[in-house]
């Protein structure tokens, strides 16, 4: 098992109730990385005092303390997990339980460590990272198999000011219809082309000339948010700013079943 990567399959209230733990477990982390840097600054300004008035006695222990301070923030910052993923993970699935069957279960993979873990490609002063960090695969009340999938895509490039770094996200959802929707032409044909929000539409199969059996039962589709400066998520528009959050999975599972409601009207 990678460390950092969370893989599961359970019903969905117990993957709910581990995240919820971990959610609790990483505040207290954040506040102890808070603490140690405060008691480390504190013990900063104590050494600095006393090495000024000249008294041994007073600065070298806090100078001890400092060190040992900024180790301990150092090892709980490592410890701290990104707010975005777990509350993504937490949003998503308290959202959708109330359609997935109670019996039901839910694989999911979460790597909950910085984009800088994915793959990297440099090019002179540009590096890009593609991070794969959600996967999440059940069945919903009304037989349809999704898979909800998310990839942070992070550019930096070096200027002699700093670093500027762009950052977006890609959102992967798959379909498999229950026969009850068969054939889903029309279905894919009201999605094609479309994105939900403010997002931008990707790759999507079927093809509009696909005639395939597969093409009868499953649909596949991407979707881009727009690139914002920085790594933090933006509030607006619902999740289509910047890296992905619960906003985005969610905005992108209500746009596949509006096509399905438009398709079932126009038929």
């Amino acid at each position: 098992m990678t460390p950092g990567v969370v893989r599961l399959d359970a019903r969905a209230e117990a993957v709910i109730s581990r995240f919820s733990v971990a959610w609790v477990e990483d505040k207290a982390v954040e506040r102890k990385a808070r603490r140690s840097t405060w008691l480390a600054v504190g013990c900063g300004i104590a050494a600095v005092l006393g090495m000024l008035s000249g008294t041994p006695v007073l600065w070298m222990p806090a100078v001890v303390l400092v060190v040992a301070f900024v180790i301990n923030a150092v090892r709980y910052h490592r410890l701290d997990i990104e707010d975005r993923k777990l509350q993504t993970v937490l949003r998503v699935l308290k959202v959708l339980r109330a359609d997935i069957p109670r019996d039901q279960r839910v694989a999911l993979t979460v790597d909950l460590r910085r984009y800088t873990a994915g793959d990297k490609v440099k090019n002179g002063r540009v590096t890009r990272y593609r991070h794969a960090w959600l996967q999440l695969t059940t069945t919903l009340a009304d037989g349809n198999a999704i898979t909800l999938q998310a990839s942070d895509r992070v550019k930096q490039k070096s200027k002699r000011k700093g670093t500027r770094t762009l950052a977006h996200s890609e959102v992967r959802i798959a379909v498999r219809f229950a026969k009850r929707y068969r054939p889903i032409g029309p279905i894919a044909d009201a999605l094609r082309g479309h994105a939900p929000g403010a997002g931008s539409p990707g790759p999507f199969m079927p093809g509009a000339q696909d005639r395939s059996a597969e093409a009868e039962r499953q649909l596949e589709a991407c979707y881009r948010t727009r690139r914002l400066e920085g790594t933090a998520p933006a509030a607006a528009p619902r999740g289509w700013d910047g890296l992905a959050t619960a906003d985005t999975l969610l905005a992108t599972v209500r746009h596949v079943y509006r096509g399905i409601a438009r398709a079932q009207r126009a038929g």
